[in-house]
């Protein structure tokens, strides 16, 4: 009995002393944090060997996994980890009452949370860096694009009525970039126009004609097309024809680019018809006067030395610069000197004249050089990008050739083109910096205003547009505030505005009132549109060499060797030359007004010999050398007449022969000009818009200039024949 007794009190020892280590078990020891490691790092456990079998009563379990980097609890929640089914075996016992008390008196063994060790003072966590801004949707260039290709592919699938529906939805993104002229679009217009009006088509190529104008109201060529729809069409169209006419010679005078390139035209034009003035009136004084000053210096040397020797001798001498290579500026200069004491009063001071272009001819060149340098220069990227829709080059080249030091001008122009291309906080950015540098520009303020509008920020719009409304400003500020203040539901406020706005531009108001009122805001706001003064600024403010430079390559092909600035030099020399001669004129002869023998300037009536003593004196002359005198007489005058008439077909070339020069030179100049016109047709100056211009423009100014020759032609020969 009493070895029974030991027995079982050895067995309740050994279950009392089991129960501990049931407890421990249900809970992961790699859990536990003691008080003494709470502040240190939590250290990687090394994976444990696979242990063998417990005894009977305690069961199986896998290896503990290792702790995951998750979140920690809340400090008032414990973590608890569910117990593993194939580590459990449904014939274990729930814990008993004693267990459960040992659980609560260690805590810290199986229900203390699991927490991160916290970060230490000597590195502090940085913030994180806030979100990029998100991009925003509006119309740009490329949505213009997509509806010219779209409605290109319309086209060429033969539907007319889908390539309308595009071509009306181009139009109206146009308004909503705010794109001047899209000449991509024009120009595939103008070509549809051509094939229509070789069809018959007539209708239908006014039609397209008037939407590339709408496209492009700058574009001459659209113009062109428009007044050629017009014209095939008849009588029955003469008011819209004489419209477009209108509209056409606007769009050539009013535009920047299209003035320029006339400009450019009309100098070269101008500049052909003095220097064939120049040639032609030399030429013809040679002609009318060279055998007088052969004639007196004949008289010096022996009689075996003819006049008409020293009048081939005298043109030898006029050849020798262009024979050395001085070009035909100082033979020019030479020849007027010549005949300087022979001519006529009105003659000589026309002579005069002409040295005196002669020799500015290289400054009139260096003051035309801007319409030279003016291609590939930063004005004309400027001129294009302010101008013209899709016109990424120009856009890239401004940034280029202006580099980090822009100006004004520069930062709005590359604003305006990045706001449509849609990039409207680089547009922000520019025109920012353009306020920066000209913090009065309302054009600068009330661009902004809309951009930033577009971009959601609308208090600030509306303080920029706020800040650029002002009784002397320009109109569109005020017109964008009425349209938020309408918007609000501030009618009053509304109403104000819109009538500081008819204040200032009545017309615009006016367009912008009667726009479709379902509109959203954003497509209703205006953008003040760039001018061209800075343009014409920047165009005249060339530097000496390049303008140098230009001036040498314009000058060569007429000086030749001959250095542009010894050229003024050269001419004051020949006024100095031609001013002696001419007060010297009454030692010289002079033609005779009966037959144009060279005669004495002291003679009576300046008569020659001959001529004084058959017509002049009552001697009796023999009746045959009379006969001959006066066939002599009759032959000299009917040969001047046919000069007169022949050289008539040059207008104004018979009047510079004829002793009127004056109006010699004003038909001449002219008629040189149209002819130079005709024959070189439209290769004069040079326009990032002529490829598409249409030929009937060409064949009409030609004609133009054609009729104008033939007109001044007929005015020369009435004029001769009077005389």
């Amino acid at each position: 009995m009493r070895f029974l007794r030991a027995a079982g009190l050895l067995g309740l020892i050994c279950c009392l002393g089991q129960a501990p280590h049931l407890v421990w078990a249900q809970t992961d020891p790699e859990e536990v944090v003691t008080d003494d490691e709470e502040d240190e790092p939590e250290a990687e456990p090394e994976p444990e060997p696979e242990p063998e079998p417990p005894p009977a009563k305690v069961p199986d379990r896998k290896p503990p996994p290792k702790p995951t980097p998750a979140k920690a609890p809340p400090a008032d929640e414990t973590v608890t980890e569910e117990p593993d089914e194939e580590a459990a075996p449904p014939s274990e016992a729930p814990p008993s009452e004693d267990e459960e008390d040992q659980a609560e008196l260690a805590p810290d063994a199986g229900a203390r949370p699991v927490r991160e060790p916290p970060p230490r003072p000597s590195e502090p966590r940085l913030p994180d860096p806030p979100p990029p801004p998100e991009p925003v949707s509006v119309i740009s260039e490329k949505d213009l694009l997509e509806r010219i290709e779209a409605r290109g592919a319309a086209v060429r699938s033969g539907d007319t009525a889908m390539a309308d529906v595009e071509l009306s939805l181009i139009e109206e993104t146009r308004k909503q970039i705010g794109a001047p002229n899209v000449v991509l679009a024009s120009a595939q217009l103008i070509h549809e126009a051509q094939q229509a009006i070789a069809a018959g088509l007539t209708p239908r190529a006014e039609v397209l004609a008037d939407a590339a104008v709408r496209l492009s109201p700058d574009l001459v060529a659209g113009h062109w097309m428009r007044t050629r729809a017009y014209a095939e069409s008849g009588l029955g169209r003469l008011g819209p024809l004489l419209g477009a006419m209108v509209q056409l010679v606007m769009a050539q005078l009013s535009n920047f680019r299209n003035l320029l390139s006339l400009l450019s035209s009309v100098a070269l034009l101008l500049g052909c018809g003095l220097l064939g003035l120049a040639v032609l009136f030399v030429a013809l004084q040679l002609f009318k006067y060279l055998r007088y000053p052969a004639h007196d210096i004949a008289e010096v040397f022996p009689g075996f030395i003819s006049a008409g020797e020293i009048a081939i001798a005298l043109l030898l001498a006029l050849a020798l610069p262009a024979v050395l290579g001085l070009g035909v500026m100082p033979v020019l200069i030479l020849g007027l000197v010549l005949v300087a004491g022979y001519q006529l009063p009105r003659e000589r001071a026309l002579g005069l004249g002409l040295i005196v272009f002669l020799g500015a001819s290289p400054g009139l060149l260096y003051l035309a050089s801007p319409l030279i340098t003016f291609h590939g220069s930063i004005t004309d990227a400027l001129a294009t990008a302010a101008g013209e829709a899709l016109a990424g080059d120009a856009e890239q080249r401004v940034a280029e050739l202006a580099g980090p030091n822009r100006d004004y001008a520069t930062s709005v122009i590359l604003a305006y083109r990045q706001r449509q291309r849609g990039d409207l906080l680089a547009a922000e950015a520019q025109y920012q910096a353009a306020l920066r540098r000209n913090p009065g520009s309302v054009l600068a303020q009330n661009n902004l205003g809309v951009v930033l509008f577009l971009l959601g920020r609308e208090d600030a719009a509306e303080k920029a547009f706020q800040q650029a409304a002002g009784p002397r400003a320009q109109a569109e500020p005020a017109l964008n505030l009425s349209s938020i203040y309408f918007e609000r539901g501030d009618f009053d406020l509304g109403k104000k505005t819109l009538e500081q706005a008819r204040q200032v531009d009545p017309s615009l108001t006016e367009r912008y009132t009667q726009r479709e009122s379902t509109l959203p805001l954003k497509s209703k706001l205006l953008e003040a549109r760039v001018g061209q003064a800075f343009l014409w600024e920047r165009l005249v403010d060339s530097g000496w060499p390049e303008g140098e430079a230009v001036m040498a390559e314009l000058w060569q092909p007429i000086g030749r060797r001959t250095p542009p600035l010894a050229m003024p030099l050269i001419a004051v020399l020949g006024l100095v030359a031609a001013i002696l001669v001419a007060r010297r004129s009454d030692r010289l002869s002079t033609p005779c007004p009966k037959c144009g023998i060279p005669a004495s300037r002291r003679a009576p009536a300046q008569f020659c010999t001959q001529c004084h003593s058959v017509f002049l004196t009552s001697v009796a002359v023999e009746p045959a050398l009379r006969r001959h005198k006066e066939d002599q007489v009759r032959g000299y005058q009917v040969r001047r007449r046919w000069y007169l008439r022949l050289f008539s077909l040059v207008a104004g070339a018979g009047h510079l022969f004829g002793g009127r020069p004056f109006w010699g030179a004003l038909l001449l100049v002219p008629f040189l000009a149209c002819t130079t016109r005709i024959a070189l047709g439209d290769r004069l100056s040079v326009h990032s818009w002529r490829i598409f211009v249409d030929g009937s423009g060409n064949t009409v100014v030609a004609v133009i200039a054609g009729g104008i020759s033939l007109l001044l032609v007929l005015i020369a020969l009435r004029t001769v024949a009077e005389k």
